[in-house]
């Protein structure tokens, strides 16, 4: 990933220069992409690696140096840079860090950024990011020093980081993305959201504390009845993110490219500028097999409707390096799945440039909907909903087996997580776990991915969208109720335009009814559901894992590379002869992980 690396260590020898610098070259994905360091004395190492158009800059305010990574959504650059300088001033005035100063100027300051400040005199950095960290950072602590980093691989590298970590492998099967601030190798963290690191080195020692300017809390509603009735009929004609919207989205300089498909959520943005008349083309893809078709056809006629010149891209079979740079760019916070997304990408640069800015609508499906359970739960009842089985991912006492975790390991961090959280209401930590644990650790890594190629971005995600979001009402939200009437004041011609995946328009007045047949399809236990698709769609293809998958599984067992350490052979080969496509994948993107690294060790 291009991005920002630092390295605060009390070695301050040549070699620790050499292994930094060895450590951001290693990330270079093109002849195009460069290193750059920003400073390498005193035991503070910081500098960056990526392509020339890639948004990361350096500024200086007397001895100090400030890096500024991603986009503050400002039209005045320049009056950005003097704000940084004298937030420097302040963060650096005294020992205690004025986090209140911080939180203020991050939640003023739109955007998706990490800024790095460094005080060679004081031995002292200062890395903090916007109030989601949309940017993700990792980092490392020891006697060694602190490693702070845009890219796990740079943390792994510099930490000599060999642990695996069981825990983070069996979520990886069963949810497909990690929960909290685990990554896959122990003793490395993904940071919160908000995340402040205040590192100072004192003689031989470093010392670093982590703290945050944004936690979410969501308040559980205590409105009388008659007043919730009011709210339901007068907050969507408020359209409380209109006109945050509206204000953030001409702030996105260059080309635009609008994702778009036959969904709800980019539908809303591709609304937002046709009404804004902010220039923008829209872009749709179709994978080699096909599977979106049906979104093909509705992106079409709704870029038709707002009068939005609109390319489908065809795209063919991922190359055979697909895999590799998956697993080298995102450290396996990306299944190797992903590869026909590369071309995509790669076909959008070739067309407009990588300085354009791609915008999708991701994160929409967190703030406009009913994010609650559909029925007043218990901890130990959602917990059971989180780890029922369904066809995408292993089931929980296989992984924990697979893994040589203990029974009931899985089930007991979830739980500590969603303890974790401040709420006391079951129904708003299921929100917050969909919202914010989700976000960071699937939305995000995911957003990563485009910027190898071009900045990515989504409003829906924006700080000040989804304070206004999380204020409105969940019965508002209700059945997409604030959904639809937002499209509907912001742009009725969208709204008219039918829904790939319900297949009526948005505006039609039995939408609503067939939203709810299709929850309710969805609440069903896997082996219902499973029946009524063969009812309609015949019997699916049984999964054919291919052979030589297998052969360099049977492989890694027979090294000894510590891979049969990790993985119970048997657990596995059980579970095997029974995986879907999309649980082999998950369980393949590991099995390339742990051999990519020990190649590497070896």
């Amino acid at each position: 990933m291009p991005g920002l690396s630092l390295w605060i260590t009390p070695s301050d020898a040549p070699q620790a220069a050499v292994r930094f610098r060895a450590a951001l070259d290693a990330r270079k994905f093109s002849p195009r992409d460069q290193t750059s360091i920003v400073h390498t004395a005193e035991g503070l190492f910081v500098g960056h690696t990526g392509r020339p158009t890639y948004p990361v800059q350096t500024i200086t305010a007397g001895a100090r140096t400030i890096t500024l990574e991603g986009r503050i959504y400002r039209d005045d650059v320049a009056a950005v840079l003097d704000d940084l300088r004298a937030l420097a001033d302040a963060l650096f005035a005294g020992d205690t860090l004025p986090r209140d100063r911080l939180a203020a100027w991050t939640r003023a300051n739109e955007g998706e950024y990490v800024v790095a400040m460094l005080d060679p005199t004081a031995r002292r950095a200062i890395v903090f990011a916007d109030p989601f960290t949309r940017l993700p950072l990792y980092w490392h602590r020891s006697d060694a020093g602190v490693i702070i980093s845009r890219e796990c691989d740079v943390v792994v590298r510099l930490s000599a980081a060999r642990q695996f970590d069981r825990l983070a492998w069996a979520q990886a099967l069963v949810f497909r993305h990690l929960i909290g601030a685990r990554t896959f190798w122990e003793g490395i963290d993904h940071a919160p959201g908000g995340a402040v690191f205040d590192v100072r080195l004192d003689g031989s020692r470093v010392k670093a504390a982590l703290h945050t300017t944004y936690s979410i809390q969501l308040r559980r509603e205590r409105r009388p009845r008659h007043i919730r009735r009011r709210l339901c009929r007068r907050t969507p004609r408020a359209s409380g993110p209109n006109t945050a919207a509206r204000s953030l989205l001409p702030a996105l300089p260059g080309k635009r490219i609008l994702s778009l498909s036959g969904g709800k959520d980019s539908r809303v943005v591709a609304g937002l500028f046709a009404r804004e008349k902010i220039p923008c083309v829209a872009a749709t893809y179709l994978d080699a097999h096909g599977v979106a078709s049906a979104d093909a056809v509705a992106a079409e006629s709704l870029a038709a409707a707002l009068n939005i010149p609109w390319r489908l891209y065809r795209l063919g079979q991922p190359s055979p390096d697909a895999e590799q740079f998956l697993l080298r760019a995102l450290s396996g916070t990306n299944s190797i799945a992903h590869g026909s997304l590369l071309l995509f990408l790669e076909q959008l640069v070739s067309d407009w440039g990588d300085d354009a800015i791609y915008i999708t609508g991701d994160g929409g499906d967190f703030i406009f909907p009913d994010l609650r359970p559909a029925e007043s739960l218990t901890i130990d009842q959602y917990v059971a909903g989180l780890l029922r089985p369904h066809n995408k991912a292993t089931p929980v006492r296989e992984a924990e087996s697979i893994m040589r975790l203990p029974p009931g390991a899985l089930e007991s961090s979830l739980r500590d997580r969603l303890n974790s959280y401040p709420e006391k209401s079951v129904a708003q930590k299921a929100v917050h776990f969909r919202r914010y644990d989700r976000g960071m650790n699937w939305l995000f890594p995911g957003e990563d991915r485009a910027r190898f190629f071009l900045w990515q971005t989504s409003p829906f995600n924006y700080f000040s969208i989804f304070e206004r979001t999380m204020r409105v009402p969940d019965a508002v939200k209700s059945r997409d109720a604030l959904y639809v009437a937002f499209l509907r004041k912001v742009s009725p011609q969208a709204a008219a335009v039918v829904e790939a995946g319900l297949g009526v328009p948005m505006s039609s007045p039995i939408r609503s009814l067939k939203y709810r047949l299709k929850r309710l399809a969805m609440s069903l236990p896997v082996p219902m559901t499973e029946t009524i698709r063969r009812m309609i769609k015949g019997r699916r293809p049984p999964f054919a894992m291919p052979t030589d998958c297998k052969a360099v599984i049977d492989a890694k067992f027979a090294s000894d590379d510590g891979f049969g350490e990790l993985v119970d052979r048997a657990a596995l080969e059980r579970r095997l002869p029974h995986m879907s496509r999309l649980e082999f994948e998950n369980l393949w993107t590991l099995v390339l992980l742990h051999q990519m690294y020990m190649e590497r060790a070896g």
